[in-house]
């Protein structure tokens, strides 16, 4: 009997730890040495802001170099995007950060157990263009 009760509990626990949602957040910000052109363009002259910000845009998940499709947030308090994961594990997902002003996005191998994943916006501020910000991201 005991054996059995013991068995429950860590079964229990096991399965409870794997629907908690782990946080993975994409930086807020990022540094950019120096973005420059290939080719002089006749005529004109280029020059860089070295003052730019490189701020977080956007975030997406790729399964290999294909997005995955968003869905829609149900109507609620909080605005969301979130992903099914579905072969997760055959298939490798990634999270995509992308930054402002830049050509450059950051990438993250997601664990393979991750069916879902979640990003949260933040409703009480918004940012120059109009968009809300990104609050967290989460996978379970």
């Amino acid at each position: 009997m005991r054996l059995a009760a013991a068995i429950l509990i860590m079964l229990c626990s096991i399965s409870s730890a794997h629907a908690e949602a782990v946080a993975i957040n994409c930086p807020d910000s990022i540094d950019v040495a120096s973005q420059n052109l290939d080719k002089k363009i006749e005529g004109w002259r280029y020059f860089s802001d070295p003052d730019a910000q490189h701020t977080l845009e956007n975030v997406n998940i790729f399964k290999g170099r294909k997005v995955v499709t968003r869905h829609a947030p149900a109507k609620g308090t909080e605005s969301y995007e979130q992903w099914r994961l579905e072969d997760n594990g055959k298939e490798q997902y990634f999270l995509i950060c992308g930054y402002n002003r830049t050509a450059i996005f950051l990438k993250k191998l997601l664990d393979p157990k991750f069916t879902s994943c979640k990003a949260s916006f933040g409703q009480d501020q918004k940012r120059p263009e109009g968009s809300p910000p990104l609050y967290k991201i989460t996978c379970e």
